[in-house]
């Protein structure tokens, strides 16, 4: 009898000492979920439906064993998908920080650029594109008029040309800037998000395509660079007389399209009109 009830004594000293372990094991399981919340926030750890599931396997005399084994495998799923968020948090604010510090880098490239005047609301990316397109053509018109007229790729060149004097600024807006710009302001994001792009779009295409002909051109002279050195009449063009005459064509052709294509760098076309230029080849030939 003595020994029965020794052994029953030990038998209940090893629950005794089994559930004091669970209870252990419980609270560590608390401990970890109150970590896990202070590190990734109550969303996936909330403490409170924790207790009640305790309190739940506690007062039906659930196996606690068992559950902490799937407390344990969930709570291991919720740290997963609480990472998960987190590292793409993490990801995002890099980026958006990324993308700060290049809106603010190509903030400082635009503003060296004029800044166009408009009567109504516009987007400061517009202003200095059209100011920058109306100083380009400010500059450049006339040198390359004098050097491309009478020859076959002047037609190309005018039609570029009247291209680009949409968006020409001195005065006042043309009709292709009013006809987009008038209202920008009333409009919905998505659609002043779409007149920009297109505006920056044709703008910037129609630099693309003056660097073309002037790159064709300058792998159409050959010779001696030294030979071929402008001759400008002052009589018919008294400016660009003291600006070009004596000059040697291929470094002014280099000179126009290295403007024209800071102009279009600066104002992160690059990709874009690479694009649009494939496609228009594309359907011309």
């Amino acid at each position: 009898m003595i020994k029965l009830f020794k052994q029953r004594e030990n038998i209940q000293a090893k629950k005794d000492k089994l559930y004091q372990e669970q209870l252990k094991n419980l609270e560590e399981l608390r401990n970890s979920y109150k970590k896990a919340t202070a590190k990734y926030g109550n969303r996936y750890f909330p403490i409170l439906d924790l207790e009640q599931r305790i309190t739940h396997v506690m007062q039906t005399k659930g196996n606690l064993g068992e559950f902490f084994k799937h407390e344990v495998d969930f709570f291991m799923q919720l740290i997963q998908k609480a990472e998960a968020e987190r590292l793409d948090k993490e990801n995002r604010r890099k980026i958006h920080e990324k993308i700060e510090e290049i809106m603010k880098s190509n903030s400082e490239k635009i503003r060296k650029y004029p800044e166009s005047v408009f009567p109504y609301p516009v987007p400061q990316e517009i202003r200095h594109f059209s100011g920058a397109i109306t100083a380009f053509l400010d500059e450049y018109r006339e040198i390359v008029e004098i050097l491309f007229r009478g020859t076959s790729l002047w037609t190309k060149v005018t039609v570029t040309l009247s291209e680009l004097d949409r968006f020409y600024t001195r005065g006042k807006p043309g009709i292709f800037l009013h006809h987009y710009l008038q209202n920008f302001s009333s409009l919905p994001e998505s659609d002043m998000d779409s007149i920009e792009r297109k505006i920056l779009q044709t703008g910037g295409l129609n630099l693309y395509r003056l660097t073309k002909t002037m790159e064709s051109e300058v792998s159409g002279l050959s010779g001696n660079r030294g030979d071929q050195i402008l001759q400008v009449s002052y009589q018919r063009f008294p400016a660009a007389y003291d600006r070009w005459n004596g000059k040697n064509i291929p470094e002014i052709l280099e000179q126009i399209i290295f403007s024209a294509m800071s102009i279009i760098e600066d104002f992160r076309l690059v990709d874009l009109v690479n694009h649009s230029f494939r496609n228009d080849e594309d359907i011309n030939r």
